[in-house]
């Protein structure tokens, strides 16, 4: 149940406020307060370029997302996500300072491309006419998300702008949010619950594990491994024999090693491919209750995409060499590499790759050599070399063909150029904003590239590979990139899969269109060790 309750007089709230931020509060158990403080000066309106049937606005507030919601009205917003199903929550908004702004309509959120495409010019805005006209100015919103782990999770989504056509604008510059229940309020979980990891391996592969179980073992994990004899060779069979597993004893971290054509997958129905690779479903184990689908994965997993032993034992020495940090060349453990197209508005792709690396930056001091598509020196020979001098994070966002990052001056860095990297340096974790990149499928593409580098008998290119397995989405990718930048920042004493599994919730967080955060699940798969220790990186 939502309500506004409208504060006759001025209240001067206790806490103090950093610029445009909030500031949340657990008043008792049950009760939980988000309040803000925004200078008028600081809500920036301009003329869109975007107009249609009316003069539309971009509103902007920094430190705030914007809803992308297609059609409607595109507004700042924060979000909590809590436990437990909406009607769970009482959820009012108190409003200590209101200004209505006259003649302002702010742009509606445009339909964007999947990353292989180019952004269109469209003639007619992306406008839907029920949201301008809807009968009250909502601020806040509370949605079912999902489960995780036998928790049901809801998002409580508050806003200081609303608008409809009738009244215009609303800004709440001061206020908060109240949210109530008759049960603890708890925040949303989406961490490892234990230490176990349980690896999936096509048979030939099992023996030469024994390094990477053993040095998992010795940290105090406790790890299995399961072939396909003892399981079966569909992906109904591998689905079936891991929920049993997971039924007699939870686990938290898996592996799958081999190919699509040597270890199964699942082929679904996504936004932009009827037929998207996925290995999410093994792991979406709560199952669908009451009509809703079950679309968010309870264990944290990677695939390693290789073919042979070889490979596998060359993937193992880069993960080992990452534990050790014991790099022949260890100058890039503090440099970063930001590859960005010149493609992008509210934000560019150069503004999201800075988000992205700047929370690692104030954190690490870590620098970063910036490659921007307009730039004449961002070309794949540069690239080439600094990924061989060494770098610890690599993230990249433009175009992808699956062979190649096209958003590049001039040139594609293409997988010819991966397999003449180095082998020397800094072995990179990458971040790839780009379509079908990341497919499992033994051709080659980048993902596996860069995981099967070689610089002569010696591994290269990259530790470990996060990226689509198909055409992606334009926006939440980036957004789940940023997150992943800032839960490394923030607690850099846990693993790579829960630094990208963080990045995963963040994602859920700050990106309204819930259909759409919700399938980067399925696009995105790591091709890397899952328990790479990220530990003291500085």
């Amino acid at each position: 149940m939502t309500q506004l309750l409208w504060l006759v007089s001025f209240i001067l709230l206790q806490s103090t406020f950093a610029q445009n931020d909030i500031k949340i509060d657990q008043i008792s158990n049950f009760h939980t307060k988000a309040q803000w403080k925004i200078s008028n000066k600081d809500l920036k309106i301009s003329k869109s370029s975007a107009q249609g049937p009316m003069v539309f606005s971009d509103i902007k507030l920094e430190g705030w997302s914007l809803t992308k919601t297609v059609g409607s009205p595109s507004v700042p917003f924060k979000s909590i996500l809590l436990e437990g199903i909406p009607t769970d929550f009482n959820v009012e908004v108190n409003a200590v300072k209101v200004f209505n702004i006259n003649d302002v309509a702010p742009v509606p959120a445009q339909q964007m491309p999947c990353r292989c495409d180019i952004i269109p010019w469209k003639f007619n805005v992306d406008f839907d006419e029920k949201s301008y006209n809807s009968k009250s100015r909502e601020h806040i919103f509370v949605e079912y998300m999902g489960k995780f782990r036998g928790k049901d999770i809801s998002r409580v989504r508050f806003s200081p702008v609303a608008y409809n056509h009738k009244s215009g604008m609303r800004f709440i510059s001061e206020g908060s949010v109240e949210i109530k229940s008759n049960q603890k309020i708890n925040v949303a979980s989406m961490s490892a619950e234990d230490r176990r990891l349980v690896i999936f391996t096509a048979d030939k592969f099992k023996s030469s594990l024994d390094r990477l179980v053993d040095y998992r073992t010795a940290e105090g994990y406790e790890v299995k491994v399961i072939t396909l004899s003892e399981i079966g060779q569909s992906f109904e069979e591998v689905r079936a024999y891991i929920k049993d597993l997971y039924k007699k004893q939870s686990f938290s971290y898996s592996m799958i090693i081999g190919h699509e054509e040597i270890f199964p997958t699942e082929y679904v129905s996504t936004r932009f491919d009827e037929n998207t690779p996925s290995d999410m479903n093994y792991y979406t184990l709560d199952g669908d209750t009451d009509g809703q689908r079950d679309v968010i994965p309870d264990i944290l997993y990677s695939r390693i995409s290789v073919d042979t032993i070889d490979e596998l034992n060359r993937f193992i020495d880069k993960s080992l060499e990452f534990e050790a940090r014991s790099w022949k060349d260890g100058l890039g453990k503090n440099m970063m590499i930001a590859i960005a197209s010149d493609e992008g508005s509210a934000p560019s792709d150069v503004e999201y790759v800075r988000q992205m690396q700047n929370p690692l930056k104030k954190k690490f001091n870590w620098k970063s050599r910036e490659f921007f598509q307009a730039n004449s020196d961002s070309i794949p020979s540069n690239v080439q070399d600094r990924i061989s001098d060494g770098s610890i994070w690599l993230n990249y966002i433009g175009h992808g063909s699956g062979y190649a990052w096209p958003s590049l001056f001039g040139e594609d860095f293409s997988t010819a150029h991966i397999n003449s990297l180095r082998a020397n340096g800094v072995k990179p974790i990458i971040i790839d904003v780009a379509c079908q990149n990341g497919r499992f499928s033994n051709e080659a593409r980048m993902g596996e590239s860069f995981i099967r580098a070689t610089d002569g008998r010696s591994p290269a290119g990259a530790v470990a590979y996060y990226g689509g397995s198909v055409d992606i989405s334009w926006d939440p990718p980036a957004v789940m990139a940023i997150g992943a930048g800032v839960a490394l920042s923030e607690n850099n004493n846990r693993r790579l899969i829960d630094v990208l599994w963080a990045g995963q919730r963040y994602l859920l967080e700050n990106y309204d269109d819930r259909q759409g955060a919700l399938e980067n699940f399925v696009w995105y798969h790591l091709q890397g060790d899952p328990l790479l220790n990220l530990n003291n990186l500085q």
